[in-house]
């Protein structure tokens, strides 16, 4: 077999991902660095609470896309499993990006981009979640959080192949660890919800 396409596959899904559009944005167009401010988090809702909705997008945007075109140019490379590994590896690059000392965000946006690009049906399915539990409770952390729990289950139903049932416990397993510090907020009742000002 030969290894040489999936490696060049997640070596290209790791250089892709470790693109930090909320680092470039907020330093390109705010001259500072997103991850001095709020939560420390180089991702969207850090953004949104920081620069305002327009940045926000641009991020997410970015954020997506470059999880999209991972597995795109994955699955050109590599076929199927360069896909899968270029996907994976774009959200680790999102997380530990090599160009930003290995400091990211939490790679749900990236997360979403590799989904849609491996089974939009999926993405339909765990954006529904998303949006549910954001209405009920209007909490960004607590709708991600589901969201990839809902994954594997999806994955599950769906009967999606064993290498890509993998790849969702491992991305709902790396969210949900990176939401460890919103989990201990969400049980002491201290999280903040989206809309609402915190109180001085």
């Amino acid at each position: 077999m030969n290894f040489l396409p999936l490696v060049l596959s997640a070596g290209a899904g790791y250089l892709i991902g470790s693109l930090s559009f909320s680092i470039l944005l907020s330093r390109s167009q705010y001259k500072d660095d997103i991850r001095n401010y709020g939560s420390g988090n180089a991702g969207m809702t850090n953004m949104l609470r920081t620069f305002g909705k327009w940045a926000a997008v641009v991020v997410f945007a970015g954020d997506f896309l470059k999880g999209l075109a991972a597995v795109l140019l994955g699955g050109a490379i590599g076929g199927e499993a360069g896909a899968l590994l270029a996907g994976f590896f774009a959200v680790v690059g999102h997380v530990f990006p090599l160009y930003f000392h290995f400091r990211g965000g939490k790679g749900v946006a990236t997360s979403a981009g590799v989904i849609l690009g491996l089974h939009p049906l999926v993405l339909l399915v765990l954006g529904s979640v998303f949006l549910l539990v954001l209405f009920l409770s209007r909490i960004v952390s607590l709708s991600s959080i589901c969201a990839a729990v809902s994954y594997p289950i999806t994955a599950l139903l769906l009967r999606l192949p064993r290498p890509e049932l993998l790849l969702s416990v491992v991305l709902a397993a790396l969210v949900i660890w990176l939401h460890r510090a919103n989990i201990g907020r969400l049980m002491r009742g201290e999280e903040h919800r989206f809309g609402v000002k915190k109180k001085d």
